[in-house]
C-alpha cells in the first residue's frame, strides 16, 4: 500500500496594502492531526477575487478550502474505487454540488452574523452592486467570491476538479508531464469564473482516472460548454505527483511558453525531493512561494501538492529534461536577447536617424528664420528711410498749412473789418432813410400846409372880393372914384406870389384905429370898413404864412435832396464794401480750399507715417518673435546635438551588446545542434 504525502503553503502578495487580508487559501490532507488511511491524499487551493465588490473573498476562500477538504476526505475515505467513466462524472458532479451548497450556506451564515449593510467596505463599490447586495439576499454570496481547485489521490484512482483560474500539473511514473484539466477560455487576465456564480456547477472542469485489469490506466477530462474537447486516453502509469497552484505562481513566469516554465519548476522540486527529502522539499516550495509573492508576480501565492513514492520516478530523465529545458530556455533567452538587442539596435538606429534628421531640419529652420530676420531688418531699414522722407513731407505740409492758416486769419480779420464797415454803412443808411423819411414827411407837411393856406387864401380872396363888391354896391360909385382891388394870384412850383393892388393909395383901417390909415382920401367919400380891413389883414397874414411855407418847402426839398444824395452815396459805399467783402470771402474760400487740399495731403502723409511706424513696429515685433523662436530652436538644437551624441554613443554600445549577444546565441545554438546530432539531450 503506497504512502502519499501532501503539503500546502499560502503567502500574501506584496501588491496588496499592508492592512489588506490575503485572499488566497490552501490546505491539504493528511496532516499531523488527521486520522486517515495512508493511501488517501488531498490538496486544495482557493483564490479569492480581488475586485472591490468581493470584499469578503478572503473569508470565502478559507471556507471553500475547509469545506472541500472535509467533504472530499470523507468521500475518498469511504470510496475505495471509482465506478465507470459516466458514473464517475455524475458522482463528481454530486460531490461538487454538495461543496457548493455547503459553501453557500457557510457564507450566508457568516453574512447573517456579520451583515454586509454594516460593513464600511460596502460604500466603496459601484451603486448597482451595492443595491443588489442590499435588496437580493442570495446575491450577497458574491462578496465572498473565490476560485476552487481540489486534487485527490488514492492507490486505485485519482481525480481533480476546478472552477476559475490556476493550474494543475501532473507528473507521471514514466517521467512525463501534463496539465490535465481542460482550460476555461472565460478565465483570462483579471476575469475568472467563480464558485459564487449563479450557475457555478456548470463552470467546474474535471480530470479523473483509474486502473484497468491489464495494468494500464485510463484518464478522462471534461471541459466547459464544449470550449475544450473532452478526452479519454490510456496511459502506462498513474500520476506520481499532482501540483495545484493559484495564478500567483504562473504569473511569476513569462507568458510565452508559460506552461513549460511552470512544469519545469515543479519538476525540479521533485528532483529536489528525491535528493533532499520531504522536509527540504517543503521548505524549498515555501521559499519559492515567498519569492513569487514578494518579488515576482507580487500576487497572493498558494501551492498544494500530493506526491507518492518518488523512487519510482526516473529522476535522471527528469534532470536531463530539466537541463534540456533550461538549456533550451537559455538558448531561447539568448536568442531573444540577441533579437531584442537587434530590434533595440534598429530602433535606436531609426531614432538616431530621426534625431539627426530632426537636427538637420532644425538647422535648416534656424537658417531659414535667420534669413527671414535679415529680410525683416532690410525691410525695417527701408521703412525707416521712407518714414524720414514722409516725416519731411509732413513737416513741409505743416508749414504750408501754418502759412495758409496765417493768411486765412488775416483775411478773416479783414473780412470781419469789412463786414463791420458794411454794418456801419447799413446803420447809417438806416439812419439816413429815417431822416429822409422824416424830411420827406416834413416836406409833405409843409406842402400840405402850403396847399391848405393857398386854398384858405383863395377862399379869403373870394370872400373879400364878394364883400367888397357888396360894399361898393352900397355906396355910390358915381360919387367916388373907388374901385375894387385887383388880386393877382400866381402859382409857380408850389410857390405862391400874391399881389394886391389897391385902388386907394393907403390901406383901409378900421375906424378908431389910429394906426390904420384910411384907404380913401378924405375927399373920396368912401367910408372905411372894419370888416374889409380885417379881411385885408388876414389875407396879408396868410400871404406871409404862404411865403414862409414856401421857404420851408424849399428848405425841405433841399433837405430831402441832400438826404437822398447822402442815401445814394451810402448805398454806393455799401455796394463797394459788399464787393470788397465778397472779394475777401472769395479769397478766404480759395485759401480754405487750398488749406483743405493741403490738410488732406497732410492727413494722407501722416497716415503714411503712421502706417510706416506700424510697419516698423510690426517688423520689430516679428523680428523679436523670430529671434525668440531662433533662441528656442537653438536651445532645442543644443538638446538635439546632445541627444545625437548620446544616441550615437548608445547606438555604438547597443551594437556592441548585440554583437556579443548574437555571438553567445550562435554559440549556444551550435552547442544545441551538436548535441542533437550526437544524440545528446
Amino acid at each position: 500500500m503506497e504512502n502519499f504525502m501532501a503539503f500546502s503553503i499560502t503567502r500574501k502578495g506584496a501588491k496588496h496594502e499592508y492592512d489588506a487580508p490575503c485572499q488566497d487559501a490552501s490546505t491539504h490532507y493528511p496532516d499531523e492531526s488527521d486520522n486517515h488511511p495512508d493511501n488517501v491524499a488531498i490538496a486544495v487551493v482557493a483564490d479569492g477575487h480581488g475586485s472591490t465588490r468581493c470584499f469578503r473573498s478572503d473569508i470565502g476562500s478559507k471556507k471553500a478550502v475547509e469545506i472541500a477538504k472535509n467533504f472530499v476526505a470523507k468521500f475518498a475515505n469511504e470510496t475505495s474505487e471509482l465506478p465507470s467513466e459516466m458514473t464517475t462524472q455524475i458522482t463528481l458532479n454530486n460531490v461538487v454540488r454538495e461543496i457548493i451548497d455547503k459553501w453557500f450556506a457557510a457564507v450566508m451564515k457568516h453574512e447573517e452574523e456579520h451583515s454586509l449593510k454594516d460593513d464600511p467596505r460596502l460604500e466603496g463599490i459601484a451603486e448597482k452592486y451595492k443595491d443588489r447586495y442590499i435588496d437580493d439576499i442570495d446575491y450577497r454570496c458574491h462578496a465572498y467570491g473565490t476560485t476552487l481547485m481540489v486534487a485527490v489521490m488514492r492507490e486505485n484512482y485519482w481525480f481533480c476538479f476546478q472552477v476559475g483560474d490556476g493550474k494543475c500539473v501532473a507528473l507521471y511514473d514514466d517521467g512525463s508531464w501534463d496539465l490535465p484539466i481542460p482550460w476555461d477560455d472565460r478565465c483570462s487576465f483579471n476575469v475568472t469564473t467563480s464558485i459564487c456564480d449563479d450557475d457555478s456547477l456548470s463552470g467546474f472542469r474535471y480530470w479523473f482516472g483509474f486502473g484497468n485489469e491489464d495494468g494500464t490506466y485510463t484518464e478522462y477530462g471534461y471541459g466547459v460548454n464544449g470550449q475544450n474537447k473532452d478526452y479519454d486516453r490510456k496511459i502506462n502509469s498513474r500520476p506520481l505527483a499532482i501540483f495545484i497552484g493559484s495564478d500567483g505562481v504562473e504569473d511569476s513566469y513569462p507568458r510565452i511558453n508559460n506552461d513549460k516554465y511552470v512544469i519545469n519548476f515543479y519538476r525540479n522540486r521533485i528532483v529536489s525531493l528525491a535528493e533532499n527529502g520531504f522536509e527540504f522539499f517543503k521548505e524549498e516550495i515555501a521559499g519559492f512561494a515567498e519569492r513569487f509573492a514578494e518579488r515576482e508576480s507580487t500576487d497572493d501565492v498558494s501551492i498544494a501538492v500530493i506526491v507518492g513514492d518518488v523512487k519510482k520516478a526516473d529522476i535522471e530523465k527528469m534532470k536531463r529534461d530539466s537541463e534540456a529545458h533550461e538549456q533550451g530556455e537559455l538558448t531561447s533567452v539568448k536568442r531573444r536577447d540577441a533579437d531584442e538587442k537587434k530590434d533595440a539596435l534598429d530602433i535606436v538606429q531609426k531614432r538616431t536617424s530621426s534625431i539627426m534628421a530632426s537636427q538637420r531640419q532644425l538647422e535648416d529652420k534656424i537658417e531659414f528664420i535667420n534669413r527671414y530676420v535679415a529680410d525683416l531688418n532690410d525691410k525695417k531699414a527701408s521703412f525707416e528711410s521712407s518714414l524720414e522722407s514722409k516725416k519731411a513731407e509732413v513737416g513741409t505740409s505743416d508749414r504750408e498749412m501754418g502759412s495758409l492758416q496765417s493768411k486765412l486769419r488775416e483775411l478773416e480779420s479783414e473780412r470781419d473789418k469789412r463786414v463791420g464797415n458794411e454794418q456801419f454803412v447799413r446803420e447809417k443808411i438806416h439812419i439816413a432813410k429815417s431822416e429822409l423819411k422824416k424830411t420827406e414827411k416834413e416836406r409833405d407837411k409843409c406842402a400840405n400846409d402850403l396847399a391848405n393856406k393857398q386854398d384858405l387864401l383863395q377862399k379869403r380872396n373870394g370872400y373879400y372880393n364878394k364883400y367888397f363888391q357888396k360894399l361898393s354896391a352900397a355906396q355910390s360909385l358915381s360919387k367916388t372914384n373907388v374901385r375894387p382891388p385887383n388880386y393877382v394870384v400866381t402859382k409857380d412850383n408850389q410857390t405862391f406870389n400874391i399881389t394886391i393892388n389897391m385902388c386907394s393909395q393907403t390901406t383901409t383901417k378900421q375906424p378908431g384905429d389910429p394906426s390904420v390909415a384910411s384907404s380913401h382920401s378924405p375927399n373920396s367919400g368912401v367910408i372905411p370898413d372894419e370888416k374889409l380891413h380885417s379881411l385885408k389883414q388876414d389875407i396879408a397874414k396868410i400871404t406871409k404864412e404862404i411865403q414862409d411855407l414856401q421857404d420851408q418847402v424849399v428848405v425841405a426839398e433841399q433837405n430831402a435832396e441832400e438826404k437822398g444824395s447822402e442815401l445814394s452815396s451810402l448805398h454806393q459805399r455799401l455796394s463797394e464794401a459788399q464787393q470788397r467783402t465778397q472779394k475777401v470771402k472769395a479769397d478766404i474760400n480759395r485759401l480754405q480750399q487750398d488749406y483743405r487740399t493741403v490738410e488732406i495731403q497732410n492727413q494722407i502723409q501722416r497716415a503714411n507715417v503712421d502706417k510706416l511706424q506700424n510697419d516698423i513696429a510690426e517688423t520689430e515685433r516679428n523680428i523679436r518673435i523670430k529671434q525668440t523662436e531662433v533662441n528656442k530652436l537653438n536651445d532645442e538644437l543644443k538638446i538635439f546635438k546632445e541627444q545625437t551624441k548620446k544616441q550615437t554613443d548608445t547606438l555604438e554600445q547597443i551594437r556592441n551588446d548585440w554583437k556579443k549577444a548574437e555571438d553567445e546565441a550562435k554559440s549556444l545554438e551550435k552547442i544545441a545542434q551538436d548535441n542533437n546530432q550526437s544524440g545528446g539531450v
